[in-house]
């Protein structure tokens, strides 16, 4: 073999190497290491040559994509999106030796791919936590944010007051940053703000791929914030229904009194009404706090499920419910 092949051949084996090393194993940077998109691998394979000392002259990430599909290592994942200047960012590859051509993903994974910090949630994660029966019609996940200090105080509330009448405009019934469609099924990446989202758990999705999603208790809870996101009225109910006997109470009660929305309360405790659920003594007392509150500020009715319209009236909780 020719000295120049016999350096280009070793220099393959030393990438091809370093990238088995690197996408064995999930992290907390990389929850999974078998989906990836164009961006991030491109980033990998920076990290990799640096790792072996590459020169220069060693072919750029184009040409490092196209060969790993050639030798059965990389499998671009087919996914709809619209044609914009930032379109290749969403191209997705499948890094798994053994897969056939064509092997579909979960799209939770995909997703996470995408936000490897973000946090699967809403329909996806009722669906995930078997709390509804139904398909789901929509897939979210989100970036996490902090909310400044100016606006802890009153954030919660003015926050959710904003949300309690019908759902008009087109900016509300938007489900949020349209990524791409996946088996039709459309995905979406939103903004949350870290105080009302507390419990997130991370779940082995499969042997190279971990998802960060919240908890069954924090998904329920989340059925109060964005109904439309959950996918209505319909799953909700089913949801609740469902998660009543398998909730930690305890658990509950904690993300209650860190969230600390009094408007929250009011309608955790509707609900539990409508349902015929007995809290635990901790819980109720937590729930009944929120009726101090309303007793100070003499809040004004406000619908169990925010953007939509009920007609009777929770005189104990002041919330309109079915």
């Amino acid at each position: 073999m020719p000295t120049e092949k016999k350096t280009v051949t070793l220099r393959w084996e030393a990438f091809l190497k370093a990238l088995a090393d690197n996408i064995t194993d999930p992290s907390p940077d990389r929850p999974t290491v078998r989906c990836w998109t164009r961006i991030s691998l491109i980033k990998l394979f920076s990290e990799i040559k640096k790792q072996t000392k590459l020169p220069s002259t060693f072919p750029d990430s184009p040409e490092i994509i196209e060969h790993l599909i050639n030798i059965g290592w990389a499998h671009p994942i087919n996914i709809d999106v619209t044609q914009t200047r930032v379109s290749r960012s969403k191209e997705f590859y499948l890094l798994d030796i053994g897969a056939a051509h064509g092997t579909n993903v979960d799209p939770l994974e995909l997703l996470q791919a995408y936000s490897p910090y973000g946090v699967i949630c809403y329909f996806s994660a009722l669906a995930y936590h078997s709390l509804t029966t139904q398909l789901a019609t929509h897939h979210h996940i989100a970036d996490i944010y902090k909310p400044s200090t100016a606006l802890k105080s009153g954030y919660l509330l003015s926050s959710i007051k904003k949300t309690d009448g019908p759902l008009i405009s087109k900016r509300k019934l938007s489900l949020g940053e349209h990524l791409f469609n996946y088996q039709g099924i459309p995905c979406y990446i939103i903004q949350r703000s870290s105080a009302l989202i507390i419990g997130v758990q991370t779940r082995i999705l499969g042997p190279r791929t971990n998802i960060k999603i919240t908890t069954l208790e924090q998904t329920l809870l989340d059925t109060f914030n964005k109904p439309r996101y959950c996918g209505g009225t319909s799953v909700i109910f089913e949801a609740w229904d469902e998660g009543m006997s398998r909730l930690d109470k305890n658990i509950l009660n904690d993300y209650l009194l860190r969230i600390d929305s009094p408007l929250l309360m009011r309608r955790v405790g509707a609900m539990f009404d409508l349902l015929n659920f007995d809290p635990s003594l901790e819980l109720k007392t937590t729930l009944e706090r929120s009726l101090e509150f309303s007793d100070q500020y003499s809040i004004t009715a406000i619908p169990l499920l925010p953007g939509l319209e009920f007609q009777t009236l929770n005189k104990k909780w002041q919330v309109l419910i079915p």
